[in-house]
């Protein structure tokens, strides 16, 4: 057998194309690369099949050294040996994996298995066998970042026995990343290219992208000179004119019948046009002009919020095309004015809602997670009243826009969010800064929410800049740690952050001296010129360099606050209003409510030197009630802070801790686990202050003050994912 290998080693240097043959007998369990004859995929492979067969036989070149022929085969028995079984038409016609596999990874995850002298590889559609392709590679060693890859070069030929079944966190994906990343990126249909094409063209002035899609569904070229009642009718009674609206920001009459016969008509025109995406908009123009006609008006639940009669009609579409087409997904925004949690209709099973955190309304701030961050109190409180509403239709349309350092809170929002069963996370724009770091971050995390942040960092910096990768990665957790980490600041900088900024990225600069990483490191767009500016500011005289913290008001420090921020594009202010916690109470016999409180003042106490007197004297606890914090589920329902909806979402093991509007709650699903509730309240202390979310190592802070907070959650406490859709296997 050594010979033999050598032999067809040395026809390859001989540049003469072979395949992997070898002569048949006895072999172990598992797979010598050097025997395979063919890649075989089933009759009428797709194009994303063809190109998974393709991709999988460069890229065994660069690891083996040899190709194997494409083989499209109309029948393949079963027990075939000596070949790779690609796709699920392939897989299934030999025997090798099973149609109740391939469901269970529906729709994107993948089965591979290696056993008996052949390598099965298949998803339950096309697209996912391309993404088993990137897993079968990863099998083998290779590593993809997106920007780079590392592909190893094998001399063993044997693959041992062995089986892989995996599928995502998160069902829609879209991160700008290669196909390597098991990106949902281009598998959204774009209404551009779907029926009438010709309308949506630069030349008719259209601006129809694939996020607001009313502008497809029901198009002005087409139906606004004979169908005015199609549109919105404005405050005057009129409708809106025709030159008054672009494609992108169309106002549909969304109570009209015809509106939604044709928007049913044309989604399916589009799906048929795009068999091969899974999923589809349907979404409102991107317009603070809704229709005010009274049919439309008898949809509302609330004035001025649009959200049910949204839904009214994204359900319509859903239904009826789900009926010829089950396996879509229809994607609708839960943004602007249809943005808060519906009233009374809940989206259909085949519908993810991508709430968008509107800027200046919901949030002030990217840098934190929007479940921890003052800043970001409406946006936390609309994603809750989501998740009570709507739990199995949630998903997060999310802009990487600006120029704030986002790495850090997309880490921990997506693991958040998929510890809540998010669905779906699309993501508008591109990082300004570590952009292919924080992208290929995200998609390692959206296909997996159990892996760790910290170790994809330093695996990406070592690939991308070599003896200067420990160095980047120190600089980048000293970076996150000081543009939205722990410390918890929006604006200035610590004392001596740029002493060490300047020492890790001046390491990374002697580590590279000399290698073919120089180039990369001095091209950098984040690395080098922060080096020259840190430079600068080192050199400068002391007095001259900026505060690190902005002069502090008078406070009085005897006293614990809380803080009321205001959200407002102009105007932002994190202490926009203070309200005096006079004492901590609860309510009813509970010892365990009771013993909780102490514990609470003790905590305060060392947190910020204010000690609070538990119980003080017989105030009844109701929804009037101001100044407090009040301890256990009794006390924190009557107080109408917390409510039965909250517990619900929170599940029998869960807590809610709630700071607004100048009272605190903070109670369990179980009486009993009050204590994890205690520890919830302290988790999000520690995640704004950098100490520990636990009854130790408590942080220490100046300020008295409390910001404004929100969280529903069960442990394990904050953003650990809980492997709810991964499968991820390997046996």
């Amino acid at each position: 057998m050594p010979f033999q290998i050598a032999i067809w080693r040395m026809m390859l240097i001989a540049a003469i194309t072979i395949s992997f043959w070898m002569p048949q007998e006895a072999q172990a369990a598992g797979v010598d690369i050097f025997r395979l004859k063919a890649i075989v995929t089933g009759p009428a492979p797709s194009s994303l099949e063809q190109k998974a067969a393709n991709e999988l036989n460069r890229y065994l070149k660069k690891i083996y050294g040899g190709s194997l022929p494409i083989e499209t085969r109309a029948a393949i028995p079963e027990g075939i040996t000596n070949v790779i079984l690609l796709g699920e038409k392939a897989v299934l016609m030999a025997g090798a994996i099973t149609r109740a596999e391939l469901e269970k990874v529906k729709w994107d995850g993948y089965v591979i298995k290696a056993k008996d002298g052949r390598i099965a590889l298949a998803g339950p559609r096309d697209r996912a066998t391309l993404f088993g392709v990137a897993g079968f590679l990863e099998h083998l060693g290779a590593r993809f970042y997106g920007v780079t890859e590392v592909i190893p070069s094998l001399p063993d030929a044997t693959i041992e026995e062995f089986t892989v079944i995996d599928r995502p966190t998160f069902e829609f994906r879209r991160i700008s990343v290669p196909w390597q990343l098991k990106s949902s990126y281009d598998d959204l249909g774009d209404p551009c290219r779907a029926a009438n094409p010709e309308l949506f063209t630069k030349e008719t002035g259209s601006d129809l992208w694939i996020d607001h899609t009313a502008g497809y569904l029901v198009p002005k070229l087409l139906y606004y000179d004979t169908h005015t009642e199609y549109y919105a009718m404005i405050g005057n009674g009129e409708r809106i004119g025709k030159d008054k609206f672009s494609d992108h920001r169309a106002p549909l009459c969304l109570s009209n019948r015809d509106v939604a016969r044709i928007s049913i008509e044309r989604m399916i025109a589009w799906i048929e046009k795009q068999p091969e995406k899974r999923f589809f908009t349907i979404t409102y123009g991107d317009t603070d002009i809704w229709c005010n006609c009274a049919e439309c008006r008898k949809l509302d639940t609330v004035d001025g919020e649009f959200v049910d009669r949204n839904l009214y009609w994204v359900n319509q579409i859903a239904r009826e095309v789900g009926k010829k087409y089950p396996d879509k997904i229809f994607l609708t925004l839960a943004y602007g004015r249809s943005r808060m949690p519906p009233e009374r209709i809940k989206p259909e099973p085949n519908v993810i809602v991508l709430y968008a955190p509107f800027w200046g309304v919901s949030t002030m701030c990217r840098i934190h997670p929007y479940y921890i961050c003052h800043r970001s109190i409406p946006a936390a409180l609309e994603m809750e009243g989501w998740l009570k509403a709507a739990p199995d239709n949630l998903g997060v349309y999310d802009y990487s826009i600006g120029s704030q350092f986002r790495l850090h809170a997309y880490e921990k929002n997506l693991k958040f969010w998929a510890k809540r069963g998010y669905r779906g996370f699309f993501e508008l724009g591109s990082p300004k800064q570590f952009r292919s770091l924080e992208n290929f971050v995200k998609a390692k995390l959206a296909w997996n929410a159990t892996l760790d942040p910290e170790i994809l960092e330093a695996e990406f910096c070592n690939a991308c800049y070599g003896p200067a990768g420990n160095h980047v990665a120190a600089f980048v957790r000293l970076l996150r740690l000081e543009k939205g980490g722990g410390r918890g600041d929006h604006d200035g900088e610590s004392p001596d952050y740029i002493s060490n900024a300047l020492g890790h990225l001046e390491q990374a600069e002697q580590a590279v001296q000399g290698t073919p990483f120089e180039a990369r490191f001095k091209s950098d767009p984040d690395l080098y010129p922060r080096l020259l500016e840190y430079r600068k500011r080192a050199s400068q005289p002391e007095g001259e360099q900026l505060s690190a913290h902005p002069n502090e008001d008078a406070l009085d420090r005897t006293k614990l606050w809380l803080s009321k921020p205001h959200i407002a594009r102009k105007g932002l202010k994190d202490d926009a209003e203070l309200t005096h916690i006079l004492a901590i109470y609860t309510l009813g016999t509970s010892k365990e409510d009771r013993a909780a409180a102490q514990r609470l003042q003790e905590y305060i106490q060392e947190i910020y030197r204010v000690k609070l007197p538990v119980n003080p004297d017989k105030t009844t606890i109701n929804k009037d009630i101001r100044g407090v914090i009040v301890v256990g589920k009794s006390a924190s329902l009557a107080s109408g802070l917390i409510t039965e909806a909250d517990f619900s979402a929170a599940g029998p093991d869960g807590v809610v801790v709630r700071g607004l509007n100048g009272r605190m709650a903070i109670a369990a699903s179980r009486e009993t686990d009050i204590n994890e509730a205690l520890n919830a309240f302290l988790h999000i202390l520690g995640a704004r202050h950098g100490g520990a979310a636990a009854d130790t190592d408590l942080p220490h802070i100046d300020r008295p003050i409390i910001r404004e907070f929100s969280l529903i959650d069960w442990p394990p406490l904050g953003p650990v994912y809980n492997k709810k859709w991964n499968v991820g296997t390997i046996e």
